[in-house]
């Protein structure tokens, strides 16, 4: 039996869907599609993994609801 992550979720979801939406935000004509929210979850992943955090360290995140944090989130359950 296989077990989907979340990020497997919003992966495949990406491949198979890539302009459908994922979020419509609460910042003004913002609409995050799963490409979006995939290639942000990466770049977000990158750029802690650059700063040196490992898969497994802990690290926080305060952000108000919207694009910024749901990216979080994402690349919450993905691995640098």
């Amino acid at each position: 039996m296989t077990t989907a992550t979340f990020r497997d979720v919003i992966d495949g979801w990406a491949r198979s869907r890539p302009t459908a939406a994922f979020l419509v935000a609460p910042e003004p004509a913002v609409t995050l599609t799963y490409a979006d929210l995939a290639a942000s979850a990466r770049a977000l992943s990158a750029g802690i993994a650059a700063e040196g955090v490992a898969e497994g360290d802990v690290v926080g995140f305060m952000l108000g609801n919207g694009v910024a944090a749901d990216s979080a989130r994402a690349d919450a359950a993905r691995s640098a």
